[in-house]
C-alpha cells in the first residue's frame, strides 16, 4: 500500500477495512498532515513516509518534501525518490524532478505500473523542460564551490559544483555558492521568457582575507577618532585656560565687573570641560577600534614587508599645532 502511495501519490484508496491494530502499521488513510512530529515518531522511517504522503495531498508540499527527506536518511529506499522528484514537479522545479525520477529509474525496482507511471512523468518532465526552461550557468572564483538552489529557508537543495549549468523554469531564484575557507555568497536571478542564458558568477572571499580587511577598516576608524580626538582635547583646554584667566582677573575687580568675570569665566571652564571630556572620550572610543583592529600575529621581516601602521605624530612649528597622522 505504501509503495503505491509514494509512486502514484495520487487519491485515497477506498479499503475494505479500518480498523488497525497495534502491531499493524498505519494506513496512508489514517494518517494526517503534521509539521511537528514527536521524536519516536521521527525515528520511523515509514510513518515520515506517511507523514509526507498525507502532507503532499493536503498540497502542503514543503511539508511534504521535509517528511520525505528525513525517511530517505533513515532508510534510503528508493521509492522515495520517486515521492521528492514528485514534490519538485509540483513545486515547479522539473530540473530537480527530473534528477530524482532517472535515479528511481536505475534503482532496484521492479517492472510494473509505477514504473509506468514514473516513465511518464519524466517525459513529461522532459517536455516541460524544453518548452519553458532556460539555461543558467553558475561559476564561481575559485572554482569547485557547492551549489545550493534555495527552495525555502528549510531546505537547501545540492545541486553540485561550479561551474555548473541548470535549467529554470521562469520566476526568481536564489543560489547559494560556498567552498570551506571561503564566506559564502549568495546571489538571485531573475529567469523570464526571453532570458538568454544568464551566468551566475560568485567571486569568493576568503575568510582570511575578509577579516584582514575588517581589522584594517578598525585600524582605520580608530586612528582617525584619536585624531579627531586632539582638536576636541585642545579646544577644551583652551576654553578651561581662558575660564580660568577671568576668574583670577576677577579677584582684582569689584562690583558688577567682578561677578561679570566670574560668570564668564565659570561658563568657559564649564565649556571647556564638557570638550575635555568629550575628547577624551573619542579617544578612548578610537583606541579600542585600533586595539580590536591589530594584527593578530605581531609583524616580520624588513620594514617593506611589515604590515601597515598607523602613526599619530603632533606637529608643532612656527604659525602652526596639529597633528600628522599616517597610514
Amino acid at each position: 500500500m505504501l509503495v503505491a502511495w509514494l509512486v502514484a501519490a495520487g487519491p485515497a484508496p477506498v479499503s475494505a477495512q479500518t480498523t488497525t491494530t497495534t502491531t499493524q502499521p498505519p494506513s496512508p488513510a489514517d494518517v494526517e498532515c503534521a509539521d511537528y512530529l514527536v521524536p519516536e515518531e521521527r525515528k520511523d522511517p515509514e510513518l515520515l513516509a506517511l507523514r509526507g504522503v498525507a502532507c503532499f495531498e493536503a498540497g502542503e508540499y514543503l511539508t511534504a518534501l521535509r517528511h520525505y527527506r528525513e525517511a530517505k536518511q533513515l532508510s534510503n529506499s528508493n521509492l522515495l525518490n520517486a515521492a521528492i522528484g514528485r514534490v519538485f514537479q509540483e513545486l515547479g522545479y522539473p530540473f530537480i524532478a527530473r534528477r530524482y525520477y532517472r535515479d528511481y529509474l536505475d534503482g532496484p525496482i521492479d517492472e510494473g505500473e509505477g514504473r509506468q507511471r514514473i516513465e511518464q512523468r519524466l517525459a513529461t518532465v522532459e517536455e516541460e523542460l524544453g518548452a519553458k526552461a532556460k539555461n543558467v550557468t553558475v561559476s564561481s572564483s575559485p572554482p569547485e564551490a557547492e551549489i545550493f538552489l534555495v527552495v525555502d529557508e528549510h531546505h537547501w537543495e545540492d545541486l553540485g559544483r561550479t561551474p555548473l549549468t541548470v535549467r529554470l523554469t521562469p520566476g526568481s531564484h536564489r543560489f547559494v555558492v560556498r567552498r570551506e575557507g571561503y564566506l559564502a555568497q549568495t546571489r538571485d536571478v531573475n529567469v523570464g521568457p526571453a532570458t538568454n542564458h544568464p551566468v551566475v558568477d560568485a567571486e569568493l572571499v576568503a575568510t582570511d582575507a575578509a577579516f584582514g580587511v575588517s581589522g584594517r577598516k578598525l585600524r582605520r576608524s580608530g586612528a582617525l577618532a584619536m585624531a579627531g580626538s586632539v582638536p576636541l582635547i585642545a579646544a577644551g583646554t583652551a576654553l578651561f585656560v581662558v575660564g580660568s584667566m577671568k576668574r583670577a582677573d576677577a579677584q582684582e575687580r569689584d562690583g558688577d565687573r567682578r561677578r561679570e568675570l566670574l560668570d564668564s569665566g565659570a561658563k568657559f571652564q564649564q565649556s571647556g570641560a564638557v570638550l575635555g571630556v568629550l575628547g577624551l572620550a573619542t579617544l578612548a572610543t578610537g583606541g579600542v577600534l585600533y586595539w580590536f583592529g591589530r594584527p593578530k600575529e605581531a609583524p616580520s621581516g624588513d620594514e617593506e614587508s611589515a604590515p601597515e601602521q598607523v602613526r599619530i605624530q603632533p606637529v608643532i612649528g612656527l604659525g602652526q599645532v596639529g597633528v600628522s597622522l599616517r597610514f
